[in-house]
């Protein structure tokens, strides 16, 4: 299957932290290896979004957030868009240093959530 990379560590053995039938808010979404990928906060969700393959999901909302907007990231090979809020699509180092824990990222990424939660009906567990 063109998703399975191992040395990305997208292998066969790759377990998802998703629960079937629940409901998740997507923060953004690229497109990697030829396929979509959102940005959700999975059941292993700690202050940042993980990455999972849009083929695992049941669109129920097709709605765009009004936070989002579009940008590109620069790869070796060319580029790869990414749609997200303003902060995240304008720095290509954003969702790096989120991962990190930089206290600004992880602030902006909060307020978003709250924002994106908010706008999609979906109740923000404790932060």
């Amino acid at each position: 299957m063109e998703l399975m990379k191992s040395e990305l560590g997208i292998g066969s053995d790759r377990q998802f932290s998703l629960i079937v039938g629940k409901q998740y808010v997507v923060y953004g979404f690229t497109i990697f290896l030829g396929h979509v990928w959102f940005y959700i906060c999975d059941e292993d969700y700690t202050y940042y979004p993980i990455w999972n393959p849009s083929v695992l999901f049941k669109i129920v909302d097709p709605r765009l957030s009004t936070y989002w907007e579009f940008g590109f990231y620069k790869l070796p090979g060319g580029q790869t868009p990414i749609i997200a809020f303003k902060e995240w699509t304008e720095n290509p180092f954003f969702y790096d240093k989120l991962t990190d824990g930089d206290a600004s990222m992880v602030g902006i990424f909060k307020h978003y959530r709250v924002l994106l939660d908010s706008e999609f009906k979906t109740p923000t567990e404790s932060m």
